[in-house]
């Protein structure tokens, strides 16, 4: 009750004053065995726009001059239901990324996508949380398997986790979105590079 009070509170604050996310400084590589990618962290304000959030920071790595308000318009979350997996990707493409939803992800593959530079948008089911929320996997590290997670929680106090602690809340195992740069249109009728 008190939870749902709180929750409720703060959707009106963020509704009344317009701000829905802050910049919170996000955990970097430090060791030879951890790879981050150099994207902005952001937290979100509201109990429903992670997914927007999310999808930001992946547009901010790769466009540093877009706009929040621009991509939060185009993901539009819902204040009951948060934002579909599709809108999401709709709003990362219509931003000028290639995105590509994959269902059979492993730790393999959030490996090579941090080492291409991609970031890659993921749902997590918290212990204790009603619903799933969306993260930026941002980095990666070896011995021990751990990812760095954009924003997770309380955004100052860690954005590594361990790879088996992530497993468990990933949700669904295997689902996210991987995000890139889109590839240079041609012009003029000439080819592509």
């Amino acid at each position: 009750m008190l939870k749902q009070l709180f929750t409720k509170t703060l959707d009106a604050l963020s509704d009344w004053t317009g701000c829905v996310a802050t910049r919170v400084p996000l955990r970097r590589a430090s060791g030879p065995d951890e790879v981050t990618l150099n994207l902005p962290g952001y937290a979100q304000l509201d109990s429903y726009g992670c997914g927007a959030v999310a999808g930001f920071m992946a547009l901010k790595h790769f466009k540093p001059r877009a706009s929040f308000t621009a991509f939060y318009a185009r993901v539009s979350p819902h204040p009951e239901n948060g934002t579909a997996t599709y809108r999401l990707i709709r709003a990362l493409r219509q931003s000028g990324l290639r995105v590509s939803e994959r269902h059979d992800l492993t730790f393999a593959d959030l490996c090579t996508a941090m080492d291409a530079g991609r970031p890659v948008l993921v749902a997590l089911h918290n212990p204790g949380a009603a619903d799933a929320h969306w993260v930026v996997v941002y980095g990666r590290g070896l011995k021990p398997k751990r990812v760095f997670l954009a924003t997770h929680g309380i955004p100052l106090v860690t954005n590594m986790v361990l790879f088996r602690k992530f497993s468990r809340i990933w949700s669904p195992r295997g689902n996210g979105i991987i995000c890139a740069k889109a590839k240079c249109p041609a012009r003029n009728g000439q080819r592509a590079a």
